[in-house]
């Protein structure tokens, strides 16, 4: 069941567990840093429920203190900078749905808590640059990390507030929400169970094809 009513002008991605399954890097890059720091490591499904919010506030969670989380961050960042970025994998039939939606005329746009820098890089490899209208990101130091941030950076440089949010996670559906937008969500992420479910998006879609047709099925104007 969808709760849109019309086709956006724009629609707003988040990246990691959204565009492409990045869990062999993340949870190996992150379980790097903690076994630097002496720090141990949690269970791989604990590991699997970071990607997505920031860890400024979320790795207090598993078991940092708080006086080591930007040591902790610097020493991850390091290892996936250099290597785990790309042990990543694109989902089955986002480059196409990002291209069709390019050639509908939608803005295809980034929404991700991912630094800035390091999401163009994914973004790049993958090859997918060229159907994006703004790629919007975390600053490295910090200072903008939450999503509901991220999707008012975006819509700033896109001018306009007609969007919809589409997310694997509920600070995607937060996000959103916070600026009066809907959130479709994705079921091929990293979401533990129920989470989804509790957050309440607009609509759920399973594959990146039902997500195509969603939106091209929505009234325009």
């Amino acid at each position: 069941m969808s709760l849109l009513a019309r086709a956006p002008r724009a629609v707003l991605f988040d990246l990691d567990g959204t565009l492409t399954d990045p869990a062999a890097g993340i949870t190996r890059c992150l379980a790097h840093a903690l076994v630097e720091h002496e720090l141990a490591v949690p269970p791989y499904e604990t590991l699997l429920a970071m990607i997505g919010p920031p860890w400024e506030d979320e790795l207090p969670s598993i078991g940092v203190p708080e006086g080591l989380v930007a040591s902790v961050i610097a020493a991850y960042r390091s290892e996936y900078e250099t290597g785990g970025l790309y042990e990543a994998t694109l989902y089955d039939g986002v480059a196409n749905l990002l291209e069709t939606l390019h050639a509908d005329g939608i803005e295809v746009c980034l929404a991700t808590s991912k630094p800035t820098p390091s999401a163009t890089r994914v973004v790049e490899h993958f090859g997918l640059l060229p159907w994006f209208t703004v790629l919007g990101g975390a600053t490295v130091d910090g200072s903008r990390r939450h999503k509901h941030d991220v999707i008012a950076h975006v819509l700033e440089q896109l001018g306009h507030r007609d969007a919809v949010m589409v997310g694997d996670r509920k600070y995607d559906v937060l996000g959103a929400r916070h600026h009066g937008l809907p959130c479709v969500s994705v079921t091929w992420g990293h979401a533990p169970d129920g989470e989804l479910d509790d957050a309440g998006p607009a609509a759920s879609v399973d594959t990146a094809e039902e997500l195509l047709g969603l939106l091209q099925l929505l009234p325009r104007g």
